[in-house]
């Protein structure tokens, strides 16, 4: 998400792009990779959405577009209500 906001580049991959974002950006971004312990990760899933949507948000406004609220209502909602939790 955070690279349609940020990106500088026109080659390479996701990989080559991250290193064109500004340091901050590099290190929201990363916080995805912070862990590749899936039980750590479905222990809070609520932090994961959350902070999702900071960088969704941000990249929003950047592009000038409506955040669309309402899908990530739903998504928590689904999220919480879910028998597989």
């Amino acid at each position: 998400m955070l690279l349609a906001g940020y990106d500088s580049i026109t080659w390479g991959g996701w990989e080559s792009h991250v290193k064109y974002l500004p340091e901050e950006k590099q290190k929201h971004l990363m916080r995805y990779f912070d862990s590749s312990d899936l039980d750590k990760i479905k222990k809070n899933p609520l932090e994961e959405i959350r902070y999702f949507s900071e960088g969704a948000r941000e990249v929003c406004s950047i592009l000038g577009l409506a955040y669309p609220v309402e899908m990530e209502a739903a998504v928590t909602w689904k999220r919480l209500n879910s028998s597989t939790h």
